[in-house]
């Protein structure tokens, strides 16, 4: 499951304040090398708190014994870089089955759970077509689909990531819609830019047209070969009677099931702090399933622990 949310790179460019990339590399029973790449702030280390998640590839590969080797390595590696507090925010289980048996462990060395957030994702791979996934949903949302589909043109475009212009569009629209919500999109434009000379490959950017006009935008990463993680989307600056999301939403599928990207994740819906159901419905109206997505703490004195039992 090849991510850049556990690349060195991506903690490079980080805009966390005060933060650094750290890597390492640990040793599973067996002597497989598997690095680890994340961020250290201070005596902490941060794996996947400023990305969707963290899981390195090569747990993949791992048997169940070497998956603990893993998590009890990476606790003895920080101890030896001076750190006092590890926390792991893992993908949802729909990424693969590996993620249970590395939370067992994580647990099994008495990592804390502090945040469970609800994700929510559309299986592609359950759809022939972009027709057949629509079929698929709810009678309202079907209704929704066939109105807008009889009364507008509609068109989705993948943007090249060489010319600027298009991933500043991109990025505008997204920004605009988190503006009116009196939110902002949680990082710079820079740090986009930054993202698509470094992993050209993994991004996607796409932009979603009505009738010729410009109305919805998404910027999504290639998770493996088969999955495709939503970071932003939105709509803004139109006067449709109805929401394009929809209809955007079923072009994307589309995208996927021509491509065989068997999984399209929509990211957190809704975690302890934030509770947010109109987001979750809306969610569902579109055909996602659900998964939950942890975020695990070593506490300090626990490493402290470990200091002096060597």
């Amino acid at each position: 499951m090849e991510n850049i949310f556990s690349t060195r790179g991506y903690y490079e460019a980080s805009e966390v304040g005060e933060a650094e990339a750290l890597s390492f590399n640990v040793l599973t029973a067996d002597k497989t090398v598997v690095p680890i790449h994340g961020q250290r702030i201070e005596d902490t280390l941060r794996l996947g708190l400023s990305a969707p998640f963290w899981f390195c590839p090569e747990l993949l590969n791992l048997d169940f014994d070497s998956v603990g080797s893993v998590v009890r390595s990476i606790i003895e590696n920080s101890v030896e870089n001076g750190i006092r507090e590890i926390w792991v925010k893992t993908p949802p289980s729909y990424y693969a089955t590996a993620v249970d048996d590395f939370e067992y462990h994580l647990s099994r060395e008495n990592f804390d759970v502090v945040n469970t957030a609800l994700c929510q994702a559309i299986r592609c791979d359950a759809f022939q077509s972009s027709l057949v996934y629509e079929s698929s949903l709810k009678s309202a949302s079907k209704r929704l689909l066939r109105r807008f589909s009889e009364m507008h043109s509609f068109q989705l475009r993948d943007c090249s990531l060489d010319w600027e212009r298009e991933v500043a569009d991109v990025y505008k629209l997204i920004n605009n819609n988190r503006s009116k919500k009196a939110m902002t999109l949680k990082y710079s434009f820079d740090y986009l830019k930054e993202l698509t000379t470094r992993y050209r490959e993994r991004l996607r950017l796409f932009k979603f047209f009505v009738d010729d006009n410009y109305v919805a935008a998404a910027i999504c990463h290639l998770v493996g070969e088969d999955k495709m993680y939503v970071a932003a989307w939105g709509d803004f600056g139109h006067a449709l009677n109805k929401s394009p999301m929809y209809k955007f939403c079923s072009s994307l599928v589309e995208y996927c099931v021509d491509r065989d990207i068997g999984l399209l994740d929509f990211g957190v819906s809704s975690d302890r702090s934030t509770y947010t159901p109109a987001l979750i419905k809306f969610k569902e109206n579109i055909g996602c399933c659900s998964s939950l997505q942890r975020t695990y703490k070593y506490a300090s004195h626990r490493i402290s622990c470990e200091v002096r039992a060597q």
